[in-house]
């Protein structure tokens, strides 16, 4: 009975969740670097799991708080104290989930041609000058998003 409990636990997480495989492209200008790096992100009910390829941190965004888990220890994190983490799992969640509202409360929203263009609010304007990004079906063509500081990240999912 355990056996087929565990077998349709493993079936259901697999079912109810959804695992996107993505390359991240980092340029870092200070430095003038770019850093290239593979990604999984997991959407869940209940959290987002974000983990790279060849890493051992990886982040579970859940409701209340973040856990951070690194060689199988982790970590709880506040998303008051994590503002970077703590925008990403709203942008990330809110675009693949197509939340525009959620999105609403720190972006203006702007079509561009093919693309969707975010404006920051004034909260994480200081931080974020944009963010571009392009949707097909729920493929994410591509996520870019451009810092103050002339840092970007590129986003894009592979197959």
């Amino acid at each position: 009975m355990f056996k087929l409990f565990m077998i349709l636990s493993v079936f259901m997480t697999l079912v109810l969740s959804n695992e996107v495989k993505f390359n991240e492209t980092k340029y870092i200008n200070a430095v003038d670097l770019e850093v290239s790096k593979k990604g999984i992100l997991v959407f869940d009910k209940i959290f987002t799991k974000l983990s790279y390829e060849n890493e051992e941190t990886s982040f579970k965004f859940q409701v209340d708080n973040i856990l951070q888990i690194k060689d199988d220890k982790e970590t709880i994190l506040s998303y008051d104290e994590n503002l970077e983490l703590s925008i990403f799992s709203t942008l990330i969640n809110a675009i693949y989930k197509d939340d525009l509202e959620k999105l609403e409360e720190f972006f203006e929203i702007k079509k561009e041609k093919e693309e969707t263009v975010l404006i920051p609010d004034d909260h994480i304007s200081s931080v974020i000058d944009k963010i571009t990004y392009k949707k097909t079906a729920k493929n994410l063509d591509f996520l870019n998003i451009y810092f103050t500081n002339e840092d970007r990240i590129n986003i894009v999912q592979t197959k």
